[in-house]
C-alpha cells in the first residue's frame, strides 16, 4: 500500500510539473518528493529517444557486465553524455532554490533543493519526447530537443555555430527556466495577510 501511494505521488508530481508547475514546486519545496524519481524518469526518456544505442550497450552485460555499466553509466557513459547539460541546468536551479531559501529565511534542506531543481527536468523530458514523436512523423529538424546539444548541427567539423547553440538552449531550456523563475518569484512573495476577525455582533 505504501509503495502504491508513493507511486501515485510521483505521478501526481510529474503531471503537476506540466499542468501546475508553480504549485507543484511549492509542494516539493515543503519536503515532498525525491530527486531520484527524476533520475529514473530521465533514464527512461533517454532510453525512449535512443533505444537501439541503449540496447547495444546493454547486450554487453552477457560479455562484460562491468564494461556495460561503464558504457551506460560511467563518467563518459552514454546516459551522462546525453543528460550532462540538463543536469547542469538542474544543479544551477537547485543552488538557486537553496540560496533563495537562505536569503528569505525559509531554509530548505539540500536534498529538498536538489529535488526541486531536478524536477525542472520534467518539462525538458516532455519536450524531448515531443521532439521524438515529431521526428517519427517525418519532421527531421536538427534543433528538436531530443537531439543532443552538442550534435552535428551545433558542432560542424571544427566549427561551433553559436547561433545554433543558443537556439537549442532556448528550445530545450526556456520552458523550465520560466517555470523555475516563476516558482521562485511566488515563493519569495510574502504570504497574504490573514483576514481580520469580524467584530462580535451586539
Amino acid at each position: 500500500m505504501a509503495a502504491s501511494a508513493r507511486g501515485w505521488g510521483v505521478m501526481r508530481r510529474v503531471g503537476g510539473m506540466v499542468v501546475a508547475p508553480r504549485k507543484t514546486l511549492q509542494h516539493i519545496l515543503l519536503g515532498h518528493g525525491d530527486a531520484l524519481e527524476v533520475v529514473a524518469l530521465a533514464l527512461l526518456v533517454v532510453t525512449a529517444c535512443y533505444p537501439m544505442t541503449v540496447a547495444r550497450y546493454a547486450l554487453l552485460v552477457h560479455v562484460d557486465p562491468g564494461m556495460a555499466l561503464q558504457k551506460l553509466f560511467g563518467s563518459n557513459g552514454f546516459f551522462w553524455t546525453r543528460l550532462m547539460n540538463q543536469t547542469g541546468f538542474c544543479a544551477v536551479a537547485s543552488a538557486g532554490f537553496f540560496g533563495l531559501g537562505w536569503m528569505l529565511k525559509k531554509p530548505v534542506a539540500v536534498w529538498t533543493a536538489l529535488t526541486a531543481g531536478f524536477y525542472l527536468y520534467v518539462p525538458m523530458g516532455l519536450l524531448a519526447l515531443v521532439g521524438l514523436v515529431l521526428d517519427k512523423m517525418g519532421l527531421v529538424w536538427p534543433w528538436l530537443p531530443h537531439h543532443p546539444l552538442d550534435g552535428w548541427w551545433v558542432l560542424e567539423g571544427n566549427r561551433v555555430h553559436l547561433e545554433r547553440f543558443y537556439a537549442k538552449l532556448v528550445v530545450e531550456m526556456a520552458w523550465p527556466a520560466v517555470v523555475g523563475l516563476a516558482a521562485a518569484w511566488q515563493w519569495a512573495r510574502p504570504p497574504p495577510p490573514l483576514p481580520s476577525p469580524s467584530p462580535p455582533s451586539p
